[in-house]
Formats: structure tokens, sequence, C-alpha cells
């Protein structure tokens, strides 16, 4: 069985020399082990590290109803405090929660629409 063997092995080798110019009849590399010394001495670093852009500086809102909602908004959470001091009277309780109400309100109808860049898919911070 094994005569047969080698001289199917000595045709598919002969054939894969005569096909594409590889000698298959050599014996394969002895495996290595794999050793992290030699992996961290094989490894190049990058070429340059990646250092972040300069962040642009912060603007402050130029919406008028940013500032109207920022308003409302502090107004609700000055309701609040005062509702923790002292049982303030209904209408109060009824004005804070529509300051609420009407500072998100503002605030969300203030936020733009379309993007500046379509491209941009706002991962950055």
């Amino acid at each position: 069985m094994s005569a047969k063997r080698d001289s199917v092995d000595a045709r598919f080798a002969r054939l894969i020399r005569d096909e594409f110019g590889e000698d298959v009849t050599r014996k394969a590399p002895e495996p290595q082990w794999f050793s992290l010394d030699r992996a961290i001495d094989d490894a190049t670093p990058d070429a340059e590290p990646f250092e972040a852009p300069e962040a642009p500086p912060l603007r402050w809102p130029q919406r008028p109803l940013v500032w109207v909602g920022l308003a409302l908004l502090a107004l609700a959470v000055a309701v609040g405090v005062w509702a923790l001091i002292v049982a303030p009277p209904v209408w109060a309780r009824w004005a804070g929660g529509a300051a609420v109400a009407g500072g998100l309100a503002c605030l969300l109808f203030s936020i733009p629409r379309h993007r500046d860049d379509p491209l941009d898919d706002g991962a950055v911070v």
C-alpha cells in the first residue's frame, strides 16, 4: 500500500513541478511555537503616533430661542428649589411645570434640522 501511495505522491509532485514550477518534495519547515518576546522584538512601531486635532473653542449660542429655553429651565430649577424649602402655591407649581415644558420645547426646536457636512456621522466628540 505504501508503494502505491509513494507513486501517487511522486506523480502529484511531478505534476505540480511541471505546471507551476514549484518543488513540493522539499520538507516543510519545522513549526515554531509562538513567542511573545520574539513577536515584540520583531514588531515595528507605527510611523507616527496619532495626535488628535485641536478642538475648536466653545461658542455662546447664537439663537435667541436657546436663551429663552435656558431661562425657562433656570426658572423651573428656581421653582423646584423653592418647593423644597416651603410649599409653594398651586399656581407656582404649574408655572414650574410649564417652564420645564417650555424650556425643553425651546431647546428642542432650536436644534438644527440639517448638518453642514452631509458625510459627517456625528461620531466626533
